[in-house]
C-alpha cells in the first residue's frame, strides 16, 4: 500500500485560515485549519430578476447579489460570488471580470463582505464594465450567478438560474407615411417605421381627427386603439427595425357625448390623418408619429346611441402598493348607453388616460354590456375595474377618456369633460413597470 506518513499543515496565501477561525498573521508557522464541508447554509438571489428593465441612464441600481446565511464555515469577503452575464446576447462580449475568457464563470469580487457564518448579504455594481464594448451601455444582458461559501459549498438557492435583462433609456421612434386615396368609409394603407436602438416590442396607430386640441400631443385629437406586437419579446429574435403596411377602414369622425347628461353633440369632427407610437422592450415610448390627408366632407351625427354615460369611482389611485396617501390600485369606470333598438349599437367601450405630457394611454377595454329595458327602448351597461398596478405611463395628474366604437366602424364617440385622475407613486418600487412587457420562456 505504500508508505503512510503524517505531515503538519500551516497556513499558507491559500488557505491563510487558522485552527481558530482566524486570519493568520504568520503564514507558514500557524496551524492551518482543515474543513470538510457540504453544508453550505441556505441562499436568496437579489436581483435582478429575469426579464426586469432598467430606464435609467444613472446605472446606481444596477446591483445584483445574494442573501445568505447558515455555513458552517462562512463567506469569504471577496471571493464568495461567481457568474458570467453577456452584453446583446453575444458570448463574445462578457461584461463583468476584465480579462473573462469565454465559456469561463469567473469569481466576482467586491471591496468587503462578511467572513462569518451568521446571517449576510453580498452585493455588486453592475455598471463597472457595462459600457465596456463601447456606447452607453444600453442593451440586453443575460447571464447567471451563483454564490459558494468558504468550504466551497454551494448554499440551498444559491443559484439564480438563467437571467435576462434589459438596460434602454433611449426611446425608440415611429414614422408613418402614405399616399392615399384616403376617403371616410373605404379602406386605406399607411405604412409605419419603426426603430429602437435595443428591441422594439410594440405599436398603436389609430386617427386624427379635425380638432385642434393643447391637450394632445399631435396638436389635435386623436386615438390610437390599434395595437400591434412586434415578434415575441426577450423569448426570441430581437427586432430593432420594424416596417409595415397597415390596412383599415377610414372613420367618418370624432363625435362627443355629454358624460353625465348622456346626450350626444354636434358637430362630426372628421378624420384627417393618423398617428403611430412605438413602444421598446424597456417600456419606453416614442413621440408621436403623425400622417396628415384632405378629408373635406362633412357628416351628420349618427341616430344612435341616443345618449352615453362614463363616470369613474376614485379620483385618487395607486400604481402599485402601498401609497402614502391611502389609495389603492383599483380604479372602477361604468359606462352606459342608450337606443331605440334592442340591438347594441356600439362595437365596443375601452377607456384611456391622457397624461400630463399629452399622450394618449390604453387602460382597458369594459366587458359585455349587460341590457335592459328603458322608456323608448334600450340601456346597455358595462363596467371595469382596472389595476393600476399594472399602469407605467405617466404618474401626477391624468385625464380619463371614455371611448365609444360605432358598430359599423364609422364613428367614434369620446366624452365632453374629461374627469381626472391622479396616480400616487407607491412607497416601494412597482415591479410591473420595471419588467419586460413580453418575457417568454
Amino acid at each position: 500500500m505504500g508508505n503512510i506518513g503524517y505531515v503538519p499543515l500551516t497556513t499558507r496565501t491559500g488557505n491563510a485560515w487558522t485552527v481558530g477561525n482566524q486570519l493568520s498573521l504568520n503564514l507558514g508557522v500557524d496551524l492551518a485549519a482543515v474543513s470538510v464541508n457540504d453544508n453550505g447554509g441556505t441562499a436568496t438571489y437579489a436581483g435582478p430578476w429575469d426579464g426586469y428593465v432598467f430606464r435609467s441612464a444613472n446605472t446606481a441600481g444596477l446591483n445584483f447579489g445574494f442573501n445568505y446565511s447558515g455555513s458552517p464555515v462562512g463567506y469569504a469577503a471577496n471571493a464568495s460570488m461567481w457568474g458570467r452575464v453577456y452584453r446583446d446576447l453575444d458570448p463574445t462580449k462578457p461584461v463583468y471580470g476584465e480579462g473573462a475568457t469565454t465559456g469561463t464563470p469567473w469569481w466576482v469580487s467586491s471591496s468587503g463582505g462578511p467572513n462569518v457564518s451568521a446571517a449576510a448579504s453580498y452585493s455588486h455594481l453592475m455598471s463597472l464594465s457595462a459600457a465596456r464594448y463601447g456606447g452607453s451601455g444600453e442593451g440586453i444582458y443575460t447571464g447567471f450567478f451563483g454564490v459558494v461559501d468558504r468550504g466551497g459549498a454551494e448554499p440551498a438557492g444559491g443559484m439564480s438560474g438563467r437571467l435576462r435583462w434589459v438596460w434602454d433609456f433611449t426611446p425608440p421612434t415611429a414614422q408613418i407615411s402614405g399616399s392615399g386615396p384616403f376617403v371616410s368609409g373605404s379602406q386605406a394603407s399607411v405604412n409605419v417605421t419603426l426603430s429602437d436602438n435595443v428591441g422594439l416590442d410594440h405599436f398603436e396607430i389609430g386617427p386624427i381627427f379635425n380638432l385642434p386640441h393643447n391637450l394632445f400631443d399631435a396638436g389635435f385629437a386623436y386615438v390610437t386603439p390599434g395595437q400591434v406586437n412586434i415578434g415575441t419579446g426577450l423569448g426570441g429574435p430581437i427586432i430593432k427595425n420594424h416596417s409595415q403596411t397597415i390596412t383599415d377602414l377610414v372613420p367618418k369622425g370624432l363625435v362627443f357625448y355629454d358624460r353625465i347628461g348622456g346626450g350626444i353633440q354636434a358637430p362630426v369632427f372628421n378624420t384627417i390623418g393618423a398617428a403611430v407610437r412605438s413602444t421598446d422592450l424597456a417600456r419606453n415610448r416614442s413621440n408621436i408619429g403623425t400622417i396628415e390627408f384632405q378629408n373635406i366632407p362633412m357628416f351628420e351625427r349618427p341616430d344612435e346611441p341616443t345618449f352615453i354615460r362614463f363616470n369613474n369611482t376614485q379620483s385618487t389611485v395607486c400604481r402599485g402598493s402601498p401609497c402614502s396617501n391611502g389609495s389603492g390600485p383599483n380604479l372602477d369606470v361604468t359606462a352606459s348607453w342608450d337606443s331605440p333598438l334592442d340591438i347594441d349599437p356600439l362595437n365596443k367601450f375601452e377607456v384611456y388616460t391622457l397624461t400630463s405630457n399629452k399622450r394618449v394611454t390604453f387602460l382597458g377595454r369594459l366587458g359585455t354590456p349587460v341590457r335592459t329595458s328603458i322608456s323608448g327602448g334600450f340601456r346597455f351597461s358595462a363596467s371595469l375595474t382596472i389595476d393600476m398596478s399594472q399602469y407605467c405611463g405617466e404618474g401626477g395628474t391624468n385625464l380619463l377618456i371614455g371611448l365609444g366604437h360605432s358598430k359599423d366602424r364609422l364613428f367614434w364617440y369620446k366624452n365632453n369633460s374629461f374627469p381626472a385622475v391622479t396616480v400616487s407613486e407607491p412607497t416601494t418600487m412597482n415591479p410591473v413597470c420595471w419588467t419586460a412587457r413580453r418575457l417568454l420562456p
